[in-house]
């Protein structure tokens, strides 16, 4: 007679994708943080603007030259967390290796 209930076998594939999905997860967002601050930066480069007179019809960011209108100008820094960006790739490795028995 068989037990109740899936097999292990039955949940492996969702375990892998799991996996996957949450390393996946883990490592955008330590990539790709939320902003924090308030430090202007260009955009396009990333160049601080910190101390430069904005308004003027001509202002221009003085690394890439592009102009600096208010849609071009982002707030705040992102600090990249390494350890997230770790765990998740450990994580989807897993997944890889949970998928492949």
């Amino acid at each position: 007679m068989k037990p109740p209930g899936l097999p292990l076998t039955d949940l492996l594939p969702l375990l892998s994708l799991l996996l996957l999905a949450l390393g996946a997860w883990l490592f955008i967002t330590g990539r790709f943080p939320k902003r924090q601050g308030d430090t202007p930066f260009c955009r396009k480069c990333g160049y601080n603007l910190t101390g430069l007179a904005t308004g003027a019809i001509n202002d221009r960011c003085p690394e890439c030259g592009s102009s600096l209108i208010p849609s071009a100008i982002v707030i705040g820094e992102r600090r990249i967390r390494k350890r997230w960006m770790i765990v998740g790739v450990v994580l989807g490795l897993l997944g890889l290796a949970v998928c492949r028995t």
